[in-house]
């Protein structure tokens, strides 16, 4: 699941409870975040936005400047 997160739809996402969403995006965060520290990712090329953004683009946008 968490490896592939970028290929499930928001349609697929909605059938699994908030609760379980929220689980899921928090052990992904946990991860990338771990993955930073290690220098082995660039938030540029690996960031997906939450399924529950409403302005992706501006997300986007706002790694860049980060």
């Amino acid at each position: 699941m968490l490896d592939h997160w970028a290929h499930w739809t928001p349609e697929e996402l909605a059938t699994l409870s908030e609760v379980t969403q929220l689980k899921l995006e928090r052990r992904r965060t946990y991860f990338l975040e771990r993955l930073l520290k290690l220098g082995l990712v660039s938030p540029l090329r690996d960031y997906v936005c939450t399924v529950a953004c409403p302005d992706p683009q501006t997300c986007a946008r706002l790694v860049e400047v980060r």
